[in-house]
């Protein structure tokens, strides 16, 4: 797989004792996710940090950012039961436990999380090709919203997308959920069409795509 973009040679280096031990394009994503998820509290150019809380620690103010990561498997059934609560309401239940074990199990696939306070507080599930990434599913607890806890976890994503090479995300949102439309195209999200009854035949699907440069 050809590598591109300003990561390319950092990540090179980070994954040069490894490379040869890595089966599939799968796992390759996994390991970016890995390295990614190991420099969350370093601040990059564009990208806001998300304050979690400001806390004392020896007499010094501290801030602490939540904590993004990949999903495990004891995690299957909260994220679950978000899609259900969230995302499908008024719909069939799809993304059931036992997908979403089948997700974070999937090579090809990044199940990730943000925590807060201890609480999962939001997911994404994003499917990689070899040119073009898919944003399965993504969803913040009511709760925890515009703290801007679902641009963190989203630009977490597209950063282990960029790592890899990928040029375009994807993704489907409910056509009645104008908030999630108007959250994405914030986010450079473009809308590339519909799809009429996408969702169990009742509910419309609006495309977006988001294409980098390199």
């Amino acid at each position: 797989m050809q590598l591109r973009g300003p990561y390319r040679f950092h990540l090179m280096f980070a994954l040069a004792p490894r490379f040869e031990r890595l089966e599939s394009l799968g796992q390759f994503f996994k390991q970016i996710a890995f390295f990614h998820g190991d420099s969350l509290g370093v601040v990059r150019p564009g990208v806001q940090p998300v304050l979690d809380e400001v806390f004392v620690y020896d007499g010094a103010m501290m801030l602490a950012l939540p904590d993004i990561r990949l999903a495990v498997p004891g995690e299957a059934h909260t994220i679950a039961a978000m899609s259900r609560d969230y995302i499908e309401h008024g719909l069939g239940w799809s993304w059931t436990a036992g997908r979403v074990l089948q997700a974070i199990r999937d090579p090809a696939t990044n199940v990730a999380v943000v925590v807060k306070r201890e609480q999962l507080s939001g997911f994404g599930v994003m499917q990689y090709g070899d040119e073009s990434a898919h944003l399965s599913l993504f969803a913040i607890n009511p709760t925890r919203r515009h703290q801007g806890l679902g641009r963190q976890l989203l630009a977490w994503l597209e950063h282990c997308a960029r790592c890899a090479g990928i040029g375009q995300i994807r993704l489907e949102a409910r056509a009645d959920n104008l908030c999630a439309i108007a959250f994405y195209e914030r986010l450079g999200y473009t809308l590339s069409g519909r799809v009429a009854g996408y969702y169990d035949g009742v509910v419309d699907a609006v495309q977006l795509e988001k294409r980098f440069t390199a």
